[in-house]
Formats: C-alpha cells, structure tokens, sequence
C-alpha cells in the first residue's frame, strides 16, 4: 500500500494493481473502510486557483499543481443541486452531450467524426479526408487540412441520436492530433463534460495518445475509448487494451469482441447482453442484430465478459460485491457499473470498429449516451469577486444569472467570431452581457450554432450549450456574465512555447 501524505490537499489511499487475485481485492477492500481519507480543500473541477496574485478582474488561469476533488465528494453536491433543478431543466440536461474526439495523429478521428455526422443525419454523404473526391470531410473544411490530410484547428458541430426512443443533443468538437496544434485540444477539453478517445489497433498507444489522457485528466474529462482500424492487417485490440491500462494507468475492458479479423471484420459481439451486431448497407449504416453468436466466439466472449467483470469489481463497490459473493452482475447491474466509474474516472470502457470500413460507430455513439455524463452530472466552480473570490457551484439552470466562458477565438467571414460554453443561465440574440475581466457591456448582436465553417442564426442558447457569437473583444479564457454575479472561471492550460532558436533549448550545449 503507497504511503499517504495526509499534507496533500487530496489525501486518500492509493490503490493497488488492478489485476490483484480475488484475496488482494478483499483485504484491500477491507483496509480502506478504516482507512478512507477524503480531500481537505473543496476545489474546482478545472483547478481553480485559491489567490489571485494578480487584478481582481484578471483572468483565472489553470494552476496544475492544485488538486480536483475526488468524484465521490463531487458527487454528494451534485445529487443535491440536481434535487433542487427544475423538472425542465433536468429532463433537458439528461439529453445533451458535450464531447470530444480526441487522439494521436492519424489515428482515424476525422474520418470518425464524419461517419458520425452521417449516421446522425447531419450530412448526407461521407466524403474523404484527404478531399480525393473533390469534397472533403465536412469537419476538416481548411485547404491545407484537406492537402495535408491533417487536423490543423479543432471544429465544432452538432446533431442528434435515436436511442431507445430518446432523442439526445451532442455537441461535438473535433480535434487535432499532431503535437504542434495541442492548445486547441487544451481548448476543447477545458468546457467539453466526456470525449472518445481514438486508438490505432495497430499501434496502440502512442506518444500523442498519452499527451491527449494527460489533458484528459488535467480537466478531469471521463471517456469511452475507440480502437479504430480493425480491419488493417496486424489489428489486436486486446494489446491496445493493456497498453491502455499500462501506460495510460486507465482501468480498461473490452465491452466488444469483433466478428472477423482484418478485412472480414463484419461486426461486433456484446459482451455485456451476448448480442452479435452486424454492419451491413453500403454504408454500414444497417445494423442486424442477432441474439445468437458465433459458436467459435463463445469462449472469447465469455473470457472477455469475466474479465470485464473482474476490471468493474476494482473500481465499482456494487460489482465487487457481486464478484467477491461469486455471484454473476445483471445486465443492468454491468451498464449501471460501466457508467458510475467512466463518470467517477476511474474506468473506460472499450469499443472498437474501423470507420473507415463503416464498422462499429453506431454503438460508439449508443455509448455516449449510457456513459457519458450530462451537463448536471459535472461540477463546476467559479470565483465569486465580489467576496473575496470564494469558490462557487454553478448550477446548470436556465433561470439563473448567466455565466459563460471564451474557450476559442476565430477569424471568420465576418469578424472575430468567439466560440462560448454557457454554464448557467442563457444566452439570448440582442442580450448585453459584461466581460468580467475588463467590466465592460457587450451586445450579443448574433447568436449562432457552428457546423464546421457552417454556421446556423439562434434566437437563444440555453445552459449546457456550446454556441459562438460576434463583435466581442475578449482573450480566450475570458468569463461573461449578465451582470447580476461577479463571477469568473479559470482560462485553459496553455503549453510553454517552443524556443525558435537551437540555442534556447535546455539541453543546448552552448
């Protein structure tokens, strides 16, 4: 067991290998009932600093070495603020997700995002990244992105999914991947509540890959992890998966087993209700669904169920119950689990599919919605100015005085065009909202929705809602409110930059 430093502002025991025998677990479990330690310091989700050593109304900048609170105390305030949110506001939030694709460069995200983007309805053909066919992908719209068949700047867009009835709302941002271009992963992640994470099943993790679960967890973003290009030759998502979980220290397990290797991949099996999916169509976009699986399967899905099981009971008190009474977790008791410990950040479940090969996106999608959180399910903390810069919860309501955050500043068609999250209150065209930072009132002339360089005219935005407007001077990390709170929330991370000359590098030798 590590050594506790009771002089950390989060102070708890540290847990042991994940993969320890069925005995390890127990008397683990056991020491940590006497033993459980919570954080001291009641603290941001995005590691707001306490002081301020400079204005009052300067904007709060990310501080890494202060500690997040663990989910569990998160949690007990945000069961009681959701306790007391409009049935309006909560049916609401639970329909909306804002995420993420994020990963290693060339690891598929794009063409990911624009196999969402088609099974979602929000585009009517799939086009290719490298713009051979004349188009391009919708999301890389610059002529150097489509040339270099790179990401270059990240882009937001958004669409709906179909889920058992219920109609869900994603905010989608997606992301470079080269190293060069990382503040505009820091951007999207700093307001983003979950991300899919993007895994080459040919190269696993790699150098990119562990930057990306750096940021991740520097704003304490949980995600569900996609092992891509199943269908190239030397594809093993089960040594994706331990790398995920030894390099990237991330609880890790399958909830898939693909039907077929390489090229004949057809499918997918669930491990968690034994359901073998089957992508079929010219552009998988017909799932057939049978409940009886492959014969030569079986084994393997009961292998990878077991351990999946096993993964849950290190991370989930419901399932380790289960697991050390031998007793088999239902179906609803397994996807309950699954989502309790992506949210807490202690768990990822895996997926895999090849977009390029229209395999596997729909459940991609299915699982965001199951185990990635909402808005109200995130806490998060601004400094209330006005007294003494005490750290507040902002409330994911409609009704309450607004507060929204800069995240991104772009040159548009028609003028600096800057992207908001709105975290309480709402945004309405023609509304004055004040620059925390300077006290000046801004005119919100036009209110839009982004789809890539596309952009739809809003009348309102409401909490929860990524949106981008015009005519306001800011810095990215800048907060606005309505005037009625003196509120300001903490800028995103911005990596030291690069020295030009040879001689500026540390290890230079002159």
């Amino acid at each position: 067991m590590s050594k506790i430093d009771v002089s950390s502002p989060r102070c708890y025991t540290t847990s042991v290998s994940r993969f320890a025998s069925s005995q390890q677990r127990y008397h683990r479990m056991m020491f940590a009932n006497f033993t459980k330690l919570i954080p001291l310091k009641n603290l941001s989700r995005c590691g707001v600093s306490a002081v301020s050593h400079t204005s009052k109304r300067s904007a709060r900048f990310f501080h890494s070495t202060v500690s997040r609170k663990a989910y569990e105390d998160e949690k007990a305030v945000l069961d009681e603020m959701t306790s007391q949110l409009p049935e309006e506001d909560v049916k609401r939030a639970s329909r909306l997700r804002n995420i993420g694709i994020s990963a290693h460069i060339d690891s598929g995200k794009t063409t990911f995002t624009e196999r969402v983007l088609y099974y979602t309805g929000r585009i009517k053909a799939i086009h290719d990244v490298r713009g051979r066919d004349g188009v391009g992908a919708k999301m890389d719209h610059m002529d150097l992105e489509r040339e270099k068949g790179i990401t270059i700047q990240s882009a937001a867009t958004y669409c709906s999914w179909e889920k058992e009835g219920q109609d869900y709302h994603f905010n989608l941002i997606d992301t470079p991947g080269h190293i060069d271009f990382t503040i505009e992963v820091e951007r999207a992640l700093r307001v983003l509540d979950g991300a899919v994470l993007v895994v080459c099943a040919v190269a696993g993790v790699q150098s990119q890959t562990v930057t990306v679960d750096r940021q991740m967890k520097r704003y304490n973003v949980p995600r569900v992890t996609f092992i891509n290009k199943m269908d190239r030759m030397g594809a093993n998502p089960w040594r994706a998966i331990e790398q995920i979980n030894s390099k990237l220290k991330m609880a890790a397990a399958a909830i898939q087993v693909p039907i077929g290797a390489e090229k004949e991949l057809q499918g997918v099996v669930n491990i968690i209700d034994n359901q073998a999916v089957y992508f079929e169509g010219s552009q998988g976009e017909k799932l057939r669904i049978e409940k009886e699986i492959p014969a030569d399967l079986k084994d393997l899905v009961a292998e990878k169920r077991a351990t999946l099981v096993e993964t849950l009971a290190d991370v989930d008190d419901e399932i380790a119950e289960c697991f050390l009474d031998e007793v088999e977790p239902t179906v609803e008791q397994i996807k309950s689990a699954i989502r309790r410990a992506t949210i807490a950040r202690k768990f990822t479940p895996v997926l895999m599919g090849s977009a390029l090969a229209n395999r596997g996106i729909q459940p991609v999608l299915d699982a965001v919605c199951d185990y990635l959180p909402n808005p109200s399910e995130v806490l998060n903390t601004a400094l209330d100015i006005s007294n003494d810069e005490t750290p507040v919860n902002l409330v994911p309501s409609s009704s309450l005085p607004t507060v929204a955050l800069a995240f991104k500043l772009e040159e548009g068609k028609y003028g600096q065009l800057t992207y908001l999250r709105v975290y309480q209150g709402k945004l309405k065209k023609g509304s004055m909202i004040t620059h925390v930072k300077s006290g000046k009132k801004v005119k919100v002339a036009r209110l839009v929705r982004m789809h890539s360089e596309d952009m739809e005219d809003v009348d309102q935005i409401g909490t929860g809602e990524i949106c981008a407007t015009f005519g306001i001077d800011c810095a990215s990390g800048d907060t606005f409110t309505d005037g009625q709170v003196d509120y300001s929330m903490s800028s995103m991370f911005v990596p030291d930059a690069i020295p030009k000359g040879r001689s500026n590098f540390p290890c230079s030798l002159r």
